[in-house]
């Protein structure tokens, strides 16, 4: 379907070489820098066999060319020539063939690796209905009969796509924090196969710098025991980078700054096979705070607790350091020519804390995410045009001395800027901003404007444009890796299409710069596409339409052939050839649910920022809401109608009923249709046998998308969480011991009830994320490693804790609570997670916290020892004590972060025989879910044989006993207890 209707590896060196000769020529739109030709097919054959578990090589005939279709793109045009196209017919298998029906691959060309990775997944997209997500938002949905009925499609016309700009960007300096900190090699190479496939080009390479900036300083006399507490723990690396916030969560072993820095150069390896430009760290000016005493002369600014220090850019010692830190990085990892540095470069905190002199208050602004200033901002400078606007010789002389040892390296050198540190500049700052634009050499200055869907840095000031510097269109969308949902769909379908127009722009790429990932995947589907987009969709409701079906691996019921498959493929794969995927009854009502969705939650043409200084991004929600938290902590307002939410959510359920029937009938009809036939020539005769044996001895397994199961529960936790904000204003509104009690006792239920539901997808439970860091810690274990060499059983123990305590930390108390601290964190919840394993556990903790603390101070902690005036709240002189409240909040925080193995909080504690898998602790938990997942397809939390007993609107009558996934199950027995409360906040 068009996009405008809504659509053998190299050596390390020689791919280096390759690189550097490339980069003399501008292909992306003012960047002193080519794309074309970057990676290599045996990359993106390696990327498709790994993710289609199969040998691409017997389905695709994938080559590089230089250009799409019969001529070149118009240069004029000023458009990328960065394309792919896919051929009519097919092309045979070369040599033997071991799938006895494989005749034919499809044929596609393109002019790099990304292009090409992308061409193949807008081919399986469009004609094999398969979907490519992130792994905890349902992973990718790949039938199992993909071989046996290929092609799905045969192309009859020559296909051709081309890039509107160069360059499709992704990542956030925080990301490698909230999202990536415990990443192995695993992780990062399932995150760059789905870069591959969303035609991702470039993207941020910041892991293991550590161990590059030990060595350096250690030339300049910096020991390990001065530099190890200038770097965070290893939740918190992030801000320790750049960002003035040091001593965090104390500082990691340096065997695991050196594991780090070896896995950095595995990632760096892959992107480069690939194609993906590896954006580098250089250096900012941050400096351990040690360097004022060995270089007492240099202008370094020590922070007043010590832990942190600048040095000026003016300063020489700023370019000694600069040199040799690139030397350094660039022999340990290689380059493609890409940095990044940020900030002010002066002797103050930059980037975010230095008050410029006619600057506005940039600092908070950057801390707390509230509105900038408005379009413009203060009076109207003297100037008409940006040629007019003089040069702030402060900005110029420090971008320059920043820049310096980035060209002193490396001569072919383009700095990439966050032009976040810019947002809330008036008129009165322009010279300031082309102090740094002038001082770079034209297109190797390159701006990231990220924080478009809120408001286009580029456009103000009458679309100034970053003075003609070439810049990234990118969205910010999220904060602290927070999980509700929210975006606009159709703001992507019209603001980057305004900037690629525009006459004075120098758009050169589009992008995403989210602080954390794993949510939202159809906004971030949309965002990967819009570059390949020649005009804005004409028919999002068409779009959506076509993202279910490929989110499900599915089609219309009149779509195409029933018959041939297993039964995984009546769920997920591919019909026979000319068709796309299974045909189902269910689709319709999938596609509705989605339709729902995108005219809602999705549907909100404006800005992601709402009135009164409101974000929908950081609403914290009843759920995990602290009460009397003040500020950001309180939940606001619902800005779509909620009742929308409940019937795509019921949508969803009803459709995966649909699905769960369908393949039951599917599965009977094929064991009578077995009894009566022992045909060898069955191609799928061994799994259905399989199948069949298996079935006899226990219950029906229902073989589900995992990306439906994600969907349900994700869904479901957006109803239970606006539901819950209700729910939190009617406790912390009451005013009696008894209305207090009461209605806590009802938030209270729902943080269960959410838990219960988040627990059913391991997209949404906290166990996995401290999983992946006490996996960290085994490795440092299994190597005989670790802060000392001591193996000792309780030296192995602090190890492990030092990880579970970071991963417990960052998304609830952020910073680590103290033992025996009477107060909270400072930036307490920012990354609060609806996670399973928090919601019932940490935040269900907190609210019994309120309630108690208000039972002490006006019932004596005892609700029947409070006098009948007292409960109407008369005749009494008692009153909240917040500070004890305080207290005994951060005396849970302190339990439940140090709780080390779960052994007296449990995480997601299902019932063993309602929902099999007994997830009591995070080891329980991470064995019990590689169990539950290891075959591939989704079967997490089945209850067996349940009975589908429909006595709601959600599915139709049919007493078959089948096996229901337990978000399915949990999902119905919710929607039926909270539907009253969504229709009337009174019945909450």
């Amino acid at each position: 379907m068009p996009a405008t209707t809504c659509f053998r590896l190299p050596l390390f060196l020689v791919v280096l070489f390759m690189r550097i000769d490339q980069t003399s020529s501008m292909n992306a739109k003012g960047v002193n820098f080519s794309f074309k030709g970057l990676g290599s097919v045996e990359a993106v054959y390696g990327v498709l066999s790994r993710v289609l578990k199969r040998d691409a090589k017997l389905l695709f005939d994938l080559k590089f060319t230089d250009r799409c279709g019969e001529k070149h793109r118009d240069q004029e045009s000023g458009r990328s020539e960065l394309c792919f196209e896919i051929l009519n017919g097919t092309a045979p298998v070369s040599g033997d063939a071991t799938e006895a029906n494989l005749h034919h691959r499809i044929r596609i060309r393109a002019t790099s690796g990304p292009d090409l990775a992308y061409g193949c997944a807008h081919y399986l997209r469009q004609r094999a209905h398969l979907s490519f997500s992130w792994n905890r938002t349902g992973g990718n949905i790949i039938g199992s009969s993909l071989l046996a009925d290929w092609p799905p499609h045969v192309p009859e016309d020559l296909e051709v796509r081309y890039r509107r700009v160069d360059i499709s960007y992704f990542m956030n300096v925080v990301t490698f924090s909230y999202t990536f900190a415990f990443y192995g090699f695993r992780e990062w190479e399932a995150l760059l196969d789905w870069a591959a496939l969303s035609g991702i080009n470039l993207g941020l390479a910041y892991t293991g710098q550590e161990e590059v900036y030990r060595k350096t300083f250690s030339k300049f006399g910096v020991n390990d025991t001065a530099f190890l507490p200038w770097v965070n723990g290893p939740a918190y690396l992030a801000w320790s980078r750049g960002q003035s916030i040091h001593g965090v969560a104390e500082s990691p072993p340096i065997s695991w700054l050196q594991d780090q820095w070896r896995l950095q150069k595995r990632i760096l390896g892959r992107m480069r096979e690939i194609g993906i430009v590896a954006v580098l760290p250089a250096f900012q000016g941050n400096v351990p705070p040690v360097m004022k005493e060995l270089f007492p002369r240099a202008n370094i600014s020590v922070r007043s607790d010590g832990l942190a220090a600048w040095i000026d850019a003016l300063d020489p010692l700023f370019s000694e350091i600069g040199n040799a830190f690139l030397r350094n990085l660039i022999n340990d990892f290689g380059t493609d020519h890409w940095y990044e540095a940020d900030g002010y470069f002066n002797t103050q905190e930059s980037p975010w804390l230095l008050q410029h002199s006619s600057k506005k208050n940039a600092d908070h602004d950057r801390e707390h995410h509230h509105p900038r200033a408005k379009q413009g901002g203060g009076a109207k400078a003297p100037w008409q045009s940006p040629d007019d606007v003089p040069i702030d010789q402060n900005a110029y002389l420090r971008a320059r001395s920043a820049y310096a040892p980035m060209k002193n390296v490396d001569p072919d050198a383009i700095w990439l800027y966050q032009g976040w540190v810019w947002r809330g500049f008036s008129y009165e700052q322009l010279p300031f901003i082309k102090g740094f634009v002038e001082a770079v050499p034209k297109g190797n200055f390159v701006v990231l404007d990220m924080y478009d869907e809120e408001m286009e840095q580029w456009e103000l000031f009458n679309d100034f444009s970053y003075f003609d510097a070439p810049f990234i269109w990118s969205v910010l969308h999220n904060f602290g890796g927070n999980t509700g949902m929210w975006g606009s769909i159709p703001l992507l379908n019209s603001r980057p299409f305004r900037a690629f127009e525009n006459r004075n722009n120098s758009v050169a790429g589009t992008g995403f710069a989210p602080e954390g990932f794993d949510q939202n995947p159809p906004y971030y589907t949309f965002i990967t596409d819009v570059n390949w987009m020649e005009e804005p969709c004409t028919d999002l409701q068409q779009w959506w339409k076509n993202y279910a079906a490929q989110r499900y691996g599915l089609i219309d019921d009149d779509g195409g052939d029933k018959g041939g498959g297993d039964d995984d493929d009546v769920i997920r794969g591919s019909t026979s050839r000319g068709h796309s995927a299974s045909s189902s009854p269910a689709l319709p009502l999938l596609q509705r649910a989605w339709i729902i969705l995108g005219n809602s939650v999705y549907g909100k043409d404006q800005p992601s920022v709402q009135e009164q200084g409101f974000m929908c991004e950081k609403a914290r929600e009843g759920l995990t809401v602290l009460p009397l938290g003040g500020g950001e902590d309180q939940p606001q307002h619902e800005w779509y109608e909620l009742s929308k939410a409940l019937s795509a959510w019921k949508m969803l359920v009803k459709g995966s009923l649909s699905i769960i029937s369908n393949q039951e009938q599917h599965r009977r009809g094929k064991s009578r249709r077995k009894s009566g036939s022992s045909s060898s020539n069955d191609l799928h005769s061994s799994s259905a046998s399989s199948t069949s044996s298996s079935s006899s001895s226990s219950p029906p397994r229902s073989v589900f998308p995992s990306t439906l199961n994600y969907d349900i529960v994700n869904v479901g936790r957006e109803v239970l969480a606006k539901v819950s904000t209700r729910m939190f204003f009617h406790m912390t509104n009451a005013t009696t011991p008894s209305a207090v009690n009461s209605t806590g006792q009802k938030l209270l239920d729902i943080q269960r009830d959410a838990d219960e539901l988040l627990c059913s997808d391991p997209g949404f439970r906290v166990a996995e994320w401290i999983s992946q860091a006490t996996s960290m810690a085994d490795v440092l274990i299994e190597e005989g490693r670790g802060r000392e060499s001591s193996s000792s059983s309780s030296r192995i123990d602090d190890i492990r804790r030092y990880f579970e305590l970071n991963a417990r930390s960052q998304p609830t108390t952020w910073e680590p609570q103290q033992k025996g601290s009477t107060q909270l964190t400072g930036i307490v919840d920012y990354a609060n997670k609806h996670w399973g394993g928090l919601v019932g556990s940490f935040y269900r903790g907190r609210t019994k916290c309120y309630i108690d603390q208000y039972m002490e101070d006006f019932c004596g902690g005892d609700d029947d020892s409070c006098s009948p005036m007292d409960i109407a709240g008369e005749g009494t002189s008692a009153s909240f004590n917040k500070t004890s409240y305080i207290k005994r909040v951060a005396e849970w925080s302190y339990q439940w972060t140090h709780d080390f193995g779960a052994r007296r909080y449990p995480l997601c504690a299902y019932d063993e025989v309602k929902h099999v898998a007994a997830l009591s602790s995070v080891s329980s938990s991470t064995a019990t879910t590689r169990k539950l997942d290891r075959e591939g397809s989704t079967n997490y939390g089945i209850i067996g044989g349940q009975r589908i007993d429909n006595d709601d609107d959600t599915g139709d009558n049919d007493n078959t006993a089948l096996a229901v996934p337990a978000a399915v199950s949990i999902s119905r027995r919710l929607i039926s207890k909270y539907s009253a409360c969504v229709e009337d906040p009174q019945q909450c």
